[in-house]
């Protein structure tokens, strides 16, 4: 089994498309959200391993921030594959106006680990949330 502590981090720095992710020993996975020119949702996640696993996934969530301060899922996938050490996987989305995030859940064997990003704004006009 892989992993004997976890490290949090935020990556990216300042950028506006910020993503955490969880950083252990034997192996890394992080979310990422940001968005293109034409205001479509780009996500995604990666998970990858110090030595090959047998098995390695992500599993990736969009979710949208209600008025409520509750986030809701609009659209989720998952990619795996055997005898890896890297998997990633992203989509574009058509979203509609709203802040959206990505929440990532990483397994490699039997370690699961999640990370989310930060918020990001699709829209002409931004509202606080």
């Amino acid at each position: 089994m892989y992993g004997s502590g976890i490290e949090c981090l935020a990556l990216y720095g300042d950028a506006p498309d910020r993503s955490r992710g969880c950083r252990r020993k034997e192996w890394d996975g992080d979310a990422a959200v940001t968005k293109d020119e034409k205001e479509q949702l780009l996500a995604g996640g990666m998970t990858a391993a110090s030595q090959t696993a047998d098995e390695i996934s992500v599993e990736v969530t969009v979710e949208k921030a209600e008025g409520n301060g509750t986030w809701t899922e609009v659209y989720s996938w998952k990619a795996d594959r055997e005898n890896s050490v890297y998997l990633s996987s992203s989509k574009s989305i058509v979203a509609g106006p709203g802040y959206y995030r990505v929440r990532c859940v990483h397994r490699v064997n039997e370690d699961v680990q999640e990370s989310c990003t930060d918020a990001v704004w699709i829209g002409k006009e931004r509202v606080r949330i």
